[in-house]
């Protein structure tokens, strides 16, 4: 049994589960955080009602289309050029926007359990509005560059980019704006939080939920867990730039991207409560 063919089963009933499992997940989420008031005006809450809608943009065409690519080789980014441009482009933001959320609320939630009292109001939900909007913008205006030069190949007709600098700057900017400082912020901020907790002695003093607090330390331990080996993927891949690979090589290295790619979706797909 060749290393494809279990890859590929993998991913059709894997992945397919990620997509039952967190639409379900990230729509509950949604509903709750966006009908109860107290949530909408917590910036913690808010950053996590905006990070599961971006899961579920980010999640359901990309796991869905990748289902019908191994299952009946339906590959739309080798006919749409349309689809070939937006596929990476808009999973790029969606990604990055959704862990820039989770990397805001552990940042939150550091504040708001900080002993200091000058710290502790700067978490404000009028904040939280314009930093979310500022990011929005920046990734927005960052992808345009990206979604022009990524095109359906003339020559092998797949989907790849067009122009040489792109093809080296993209992989090299997602491997540090969807990896290495996602995890280094949520690494540090999330110790600091836990620390912060250890040294709080009345509770009385402070305006936080613990069990919210509790949760979002959670969401940062499957984060990492989840985007750790696909950070460690990326960065064997860019080390191994322009090196002449073996058919088997290629083959491993294609099932490790598989089994990465799907952890990394864990986050998306998942909700911790």
């Amino acid at each position: 049994m060749s290393l494809v063919y279990i890859g590929q089963q993998i991913t059709i009933y894997y992945e397919f589960f990620l997509l039952i499992f967190g639409f379900i997940g990230n729509f509950l989420t949604i509903l709750i955080l966006s009908t109860t008031r107290i949530y909408r005006t917590n910036p913690s809450t808010f950053y996590m009602l905006i990070a599961s809608i971006h899961n579920l943009f980010q999640m359901i065409p990309n796991l869905l289309l990748r289902i019908l690519s191994v299952s009946f080789e339906l590959d739309y980014s080798r006919t749409s050029h349309f689809w070939c441009k937006s596929r990476i482009t808009f999973a790029a933001i969606f990604g990055f926007i959704s862990l820039s959320c989770a990397c805001l609320s552990t940042i939150d939630q550091y504040l708001i359990t900080s002993r200091k009292v000058s710290f502790r109001h700067k978490s404000q939900i009028k904040w939280s509005h314009r930093i979310v909007l500022i990011i929005m913008i920046i990734v927005l205006l960052h992808s345009i560059p990206s979604f022009i030069s990524y095109d359906i190949s003339s020559i092998n007709h797949i989907c790849t980019y067009t122009n040489l600098i792109f093809a080296v700057y993209v992989p090299v900017s997602s491997f540090l704006y969807l990896c290495i400082i996602p995890i280094s912020i949520l690494i540090t901020f999330g110790c600091l939080t836990y620390r912060n907790l250890q040294q709080i002695r009345n509770l009385n003093d402070y305006r936080f939920d613990r069990q919210l607090t509790k949760t979002i330390l959670m969401q940062v331990i499957l984060i990492i867990i989840s985007q750790t080996p696909y950070a460690i993927y990326n960065a064997y891949m860019l080390i191994g730039i322009g090196r002449n690979k073996d058919a088997k090589q290629l083959e491993i290295e294609n099932f490790a991207f598989t089994i990465t790619g799907l952890m990394a979706y864990e986050y998306f797909s998942v909700r911790v409560s």
